[in-house]
């Protein structure tokens, strides 16, 4: 799940050219130059959800942002939830879905979720809390597909974690896909998220390989987040708010790394100060807008909300 920020994307590949290899030297002088630069912050816990969920997965707002999705994994649905409150008040999707992973709105408002057991993508008409489908994408090429999103050019990217590659979508046709298992350059174990970037550039988690790829839409390599610098472990799922901040679900380290544009870690969620304390649980969703972060603590079976404060 991810939005079209331009901000991050540039970053990465502006200053230092292509691609951009964010570890060892090159970035820790990045982390050395920023680190004196801006404000610090802390994410304080505001609301957890009083009904227990089945291992959720990825979530998203809806385009107005009145309401939040969940792919509540364990239940077979999509639940829909009041976002300040995090009451349930829908669900979606109880018929046809088969251990959803992840939800992500198209530039017509529909709702496309990742269908992991049944090896698809399913396309729904929502309106509120109720979603009628009205289209899905498989096929052969499928096998576990866990991420989707849609990029600027209106094609649909789906992160295959079965095959252990990227396929898209042109329409209902399969028009490509790029990457194959293994540990170098362009290659992935279980893929699982995917997020546009910026004009022309996709994030992909490779949680596998405890790193997060920056590429083009044909699946070039630009740049790439991963160790030392960034000391993933099972980096699941992602979200950019409208500043083009990164949030990553580091879900082996359960936390919830939060980093700015300069690729400097701002804020962690649980936060080491402050606010009611919460230990995560093998965290995989994360959505984050208006310093608004939730997040699908999955083996606590529930939902959090968070505040990201500024600290003067």
């Amino acid at each position: 799940m991810g939005r079209k920020i331009p901000g991050f994307a540039a970053a990465i590949v502006g200053a230092l050219g292509t691609p951009v290899w964010l570890f060892g030297t090159v970035a820790l002088v990045l982390s050395t130059v920023v680190a004196v630069q801006g404000a610090e912050w802390r994410a304080v816990l505001l609301e957890k959800s009083a009904v227990l969920f089945s291992h959720p997965h990825d979530l998203v707002l809806s385009p107005d942002r009145r309401l939040l999705y969940v792919a509540d994994v364990g239940n077979n649905t999509v639940q829909v939830l009041d976002p300040k409150t995090l009451r349930i008040v829908g669900k979606i999707g109880a018929a046809d879905l088969d251990s959803p992973h992840d939800v992500f709105f198209d530039d017509k408002g529909r709702l496309l979720v990742a269908d992991t057991g049944n090896d698809r993508v399913v396309i729904y008409e929502v309106r509120g809390t109720e979603g009628k489908m009205v289209g899905e994408l498989g096929g052969d090429a499928f096998a576990s597909p866990e991420g989707v999103v849609q990029a600027a050019d209106g094609r649909i990217y789906v992160t295959n974690a079965g095959g252990h590659n990227v396929v898209i979508y042109s329409g209902p046709n399969l028009v490509g896909s790029f990457g194959s298992g293994g540990t170098g350059q362009g290659n992935y174990v279980r893929p699982h998220d995917i997020a546009v970037a910026g004009a022309g550039r996709l994030l992909v988690t490779d949680p596998g390989n405890n790193r997060i790829h920056l590429v083009d839409l044909q699946g070039r390599l630009a740049g790439m987040l991963g160790p030392p610098r960034f000391a993933f472990n099972e980096p699941k799922y992602i979200a950019l708010d409208e500043r083009g901040w990164l949030y990553v679900a580091d879900q082996h380290n359960n936390k919830i790394k939060i980093y700015d544009l300069d690729f400097r870690q701002v804020a962690l969620i649980p936060s080491s100060s402050g606010g009611r304390a919460h230990r995560l649980n093998w965290p995989e969703g994360v959505e984050a807008h208006d310093n608004r972060i939730w997040v699908s603590d999955t083996y606590n079976n529930v939902i959090l909300l968070y505040e990201l404060r500024e600290l003067r």
